[in-house]
């Protein structure tokens, strides 16, 4: 019969994992997914569990059908783990009139969500803790060694953790949906109860009798040491996702991944400890498992990145491995030690519910203040490094408090075993490698920067994430930052990503006739921040972050407080997940942004969903904007399409715009409004304050803002036709896994004649759009490929001559900027070049040639690329700029003196060609019949 218990437990932790999984996403969509919300939400599971170990460790010795209790248990689970699925969405809007009046006061708000939490999750969370110890009971019948029992129950029913982990995550929510996720779950504790009972049918109706004791020295000594190992592992589990985090993005697979091994490892230690007690003594080597743990843990830091591959990377198959190295074999002993100290407290209390009890309630109330601990003191106030350190000394202190008050003679190999492992453990510690994360962990981290020409600057290991600040200089001053949290990449202000970010707030500023009031959701490195600051009609700006340490490292772009935007007086800073923000509001926006994570990382995806873009919209005020997010290139197509799809369910009046390349933008407007007049389409043009900035970012005419444009809703519904939503119930519509906008349809939305086409017939345009620059706005659609592509890995060009390329955009209009983006360059560093007083190198010359074509000084120009090319004559790229040049500056003679000897020998026959039909076509110049472009010469 035990083996079927051992089942019936099983699936009860894949029921209980699952429960877990769906309660914590529906309490982050309730409660807020900030650190402090999070944690709250944990205290509140885990404070649920520990009640239910306390109650069982109280009562339930007085149980005559301790497996009939159990499957009662697990039917009160399965119906109240999905009402309480079914019933927390609708809460939200019940409780933020609650929540309102304590939004901006964390030590009110933070207490007021652990209330709610333990009250929503005590029943099945009550429950779930009553299950081990009772079931203990039941199983002592069938497996009198009570150590056995606990390690094979225990085992097993984190074995089924591991499966609830993975089976969730990777196929019931896709598929079935959170609700039916739910139901499956329910459906596993329905199946384990009625296993339960039909096994306890034949049972006697009095277990053997429990003759219990009051707890004494020893016993006390063992609690203490099982809440040290559950403090110190669930510690060591902040501080270990922390570092793999700096190695690859923390999407939903790769959390469920790092779960896993960790529950694997406590399972598998379960049943390992269960074996080992069938020797006589086995449990009297819990002090040098504790001291082997310790040393394990330095020992798996250090070789963690000496140690097969750690480049930066998403797959599953990366990091699995990874994951293992790091925490495998301390979850693995964690769970050894488990069953070790539960036998040496049987034997000391004389009853297996009281001690099964007892010690899963030390062990979960440790685990809920090591989780705490991690987050809120270790990885903030220590860092990463310095908790593995002290990780390491706790388990010295377990290892003592195991060894200590032994009253029998220690044998011979027990003693040395037990030395040994101090010993190790102690030369671990004596030795610790302080410096490697600073000068390895992150260094390998980033690599991939740094070899870019990046160095780091700033590194911060915050609450929420490590922020690490990376610059790239160009001749000894700061051209641009980037920040990553952890190892990602998550925003920057290169010129690319400022156009983008910006242009959030561009975009809607110029069509909303008069914006009093707007909200910032997610501030990144300041960009769009500093776009609203510098609006001085705005009266009012709420910027909403989950991390302080982001704000506060925004120093690093903005050294000088009179151009920081967060000195602006207009700003309110809510440190506050976004979502929660916009339930618990009652302001109404004339805008609304945001720019939150990447769509992929883990959390994120209900910040695309339609429930919180309805959140969006009923926070605007009548004819109030909301721009959004739409992160091409890390999407695919199904992504993309779920994405626009509940956007535009939520606002019937939408558009998609190119923010910078395959950085997009969602633009939504609800009703009740007025058109901008011209003279308010231009204002930003015609401030001092903004006009630079918007210029520079490659908006240098009001009329050239059109040529960003998509699509309408018309071309929306035509294209996610057929498409469902993101929704909160439905996740995982969008894919958690990395994927790149490679189709043809990319090309199809970006081709100029389509959008110029939908930019001529869309209602949307005419409503918001003055008559005369809609009309301007029209031939600047035949220069999208080239502003466009420079930011974009996906190309939609066709392939041509760069210079041919150039040729009507220098000819035909006055851009500046989107000449400089060509040649790689842009005004920043244009700026940079010309106050530096350094003798110039080739490439210098280069964009300083660069600078001179944008300013249609081509005689400049022409020297420039010159002297660029002598220092590199063998790039044909340059030699071609020469000649457009000199052909520009009336040198056309010149031009096809010089082009034979110019033109580098290697430089293929298909592109020579190309440069002389073009040259004929605009200059009416032709090769000289003397025409060696095969030789290499000097002017």
């Amino acid at each position: 019969m035990a083996p079927v218990l051992y089942a019936v437990f099983f699936l009860s932790g894949a029921a209980a994992l699952l429960f877990e999984t769906l309660w914590f996403r529906l309490a982050g969509l309730m409660l807020g997914n900030s650190i402090w919300s999070s944690s709250v939400v944990l205290a509140g599971f885990m404070g649920g569990l520990a009640l239910g170990n306390a109650l069982a460790a109280r009562h339930a010795r007085r149980l005559s059908r301790p497996v009939r209790t159990y499957a009662v248990l697990e039917i009160a689970i399965a119906l109240s783990g999905v009402a309480l699925v079914l019933v927390m969405p609708m809460l939200n809007d019940l409780l933020a009139p609650l929540f309102r009046p304590f939004a901006d006061r964390p030590w009110t708000l933070n207490p007021l969500r652990l209330v709610m939490a333990f009250a929503l999750l005590l029943v099945p969370t009550t429950a779930m803790g009553a299950t081990l110890p009772i079931l203990i009971k039941g199983l002592c019948r069938y497996e009198p060694a009570f150590g056995r029992a606990l390690g094979m129950l225990y085992g097993f029913n984190t074995l089924g953790a591991v499966a609830g982990a993975l089976i969730g995550e990777m196929v019931l929510i896709e598929a079935l949906g959170v609700r039916g996720t739910a139901f499956v779950a329910a459906g596993a504790n329905i199946v384990a109860a009625v296993i339960a009972w039909r096994l306890d049918r034949g049972a006697a109706e009095s277990p053997p009798r429990e003759v219990a004791s009051s707890l004494n020295a020893e016993s006390r000594r063992l609690l203490t040491a099982a809440f040290l190992c559950g403090a110190v592992l669930l510690a060591l589990e902040v501080v270990w996702f922390r570092i793999m985090l700096l190695f690859t993005m923390g999407t939903s697979p790769i959390f469920a991944i790092m779960l896993a091994v960790i529950l694997a490892g406590i399972g598998l230690g379960g049943l390992t400890g269960g074996a080992w007690l069938r020797r006589e003594g086995a449990a009297h080597y819990a002090a040098a498992i504790a001291a082997i743990s310790g040393a394990l843990v330095i020992g798996t830091y250090i070789t963690f990145t000496y140690i097969g591959d750690v480049q930066y990377n998403n797959a599953i198959s990366a990091n699995l491995p990874r994951a293992m190295r790091l925490m495998l074999p301390v979850a693995w002993l964690s769970g050894v030690l488990f069953t070790l100290i539960g036998q040496r407290l049987h034997a000391q209390m004389r009853s297996q519910t009281r001690a099964a009890g007892y010690l899963t309630l030390a062990n979960t109330v440790g685990a809920m203040l090591g989780a705490l601990i991690g987050g809120f003191v270790l990885l903030p106030g220590l860092g990463m490094e310095r908790s593995i350190c002290a990780a390491a000394l706790v388990y010295l202190a377990v290892a003592a408090l195991l060894n200590r008050g032994r009253r029998r003679r220690v044998a011979a190999v027990e003693r040395i075993v037990l030395y040994a492992a101090v010993a190790v453990l102690a030369g671990a510690m004596l030795l610790f490698p302080f410096g490697l994360m600073r000068n390895r962990v992150v260094p390998i981290a980033i690599q991939r920067y740094v070899d870019n020409g990046e160095q780091m600057i700033g590194l911060r290991e915050g609450l929420n994430e490590t922020v690490i600040y990376m610059r790239t200089d160009r001749y000894g001053e700061p051209l641009w930052y980037r920040m990553l949290t952890n190892g990602y990449s998550m925003s920057g202000s290169g010129i690319g990503a400022q156009r983008y970010m910006k242009a959030f707030v561009y975009l809607p500023a110029t069509l909303h006739p008069s914006p009093r009031k707007a909200l910032l959701i997610s501030y990144g490195v300041g960009s769009t921040a500093k776009a609203l600051t510098d609006m001085s009609w705005l009266e009012r700006i709420d910027v909403v972050d989950v991390s302080r340490d982001i704000l506060e490292m925004s120093d690093i772009v903005f050294p000088d407080p009179a151009t920081h935007p967060l000195s602006d007086p207009r700003i309110n800073v809510h440190i506050e997940d976004g979502r929660f923000f916009l339930q618990t509001t009652d302001q109404q926006y004339d805008l609304i942004t945001g720019e939150p994570p990447p769509p992929k990382a883990a959390g994120i995806g209900n910040l695309y969903s339609r429930e919180y873009f309805q959140l969006m919209y009923d926070r605007l005020a009548p004819g109030g904007m909301a721009t959004y997010w739409l992160p091409m290139e890390q999407l695919a197509e199904s992504d993309s399409r779920t994405i626009v799809r509940a956007f535009a369910d939520v606002f019937d009046d939408c558009s998609l715009w190119i923010g910078a390349g395959s950085e997009w933008i969602l633009l939504g407007v609800r009703p009740g409004g007025r058109p901008a007049t011209e003279a308010q389409f231009r204002r930003q043009w015609n401030d001092p304050a903004i006009r630079t900035t918007i210029r520079d970012l490659g908006f240098e005419h009001p009329e050239q803002l059109g040529s960003s444009f998509i699509a309408d809703r018309t071309a929306i519904d035509e294209l996610t036709r057929d498409t469902l939503p993101l929704t909160d119930d439905y996740p995982l519509r969008l894919s958690p896994y990395d994927t790149n906008t490679t189709d043809s349809r990319y090309s199809d939305l970006m081709d100029r004649t389509a959008s110029l086409r939908r930019f001529r017939d869309s209602d949307h345009i005419r409503r918001l759009w003055p008559e005369s620059i809609r009309t301007a706005s029209e031939p600047y659609f035949q220069y999208r490929y080239m502003v466009h592509d420079v930011f974009s890995n996906v190309k939609v060009s066709p392939p041509f001559l760069p210079q041919a390329a150039l040729y009507p955009m220098l000819t035909k209009t006055d851009l500046h900027a989107a000449v400089l983006w060509q040649y790689q360059t842009d005004e920043n560093e244009q700026r940079i070049l010309h106050r530096v007083k350094v003798p110039p190198d080739g490439r210098m010359h280069y964009k300083l040639g660069a600078g001179a074509m944008a300013d249609r000084r081509y005689e400049n120009a022409a020297a420039h690329f010159r002297e660029a090319r002598l220092a590199a004559p063998t790039d044909t790229y340059v030699s071609f700029h020469e000649l457009l040049a000199l052909c520009l500056a009336g040198r056309t003679d010149e031009a096809v003196d010089r082009a034979p000897r110019i033109i580098p020998a290697h430089t293929p026959v298909a592109q020579r060609q190309a440069w002389w039909a073009f040259a004929a076509m605009m200059f009416n110049i032709h090769p000289p019949p003397h025409d060696s472009t095969m030789r290499r010469g000097e002017p």
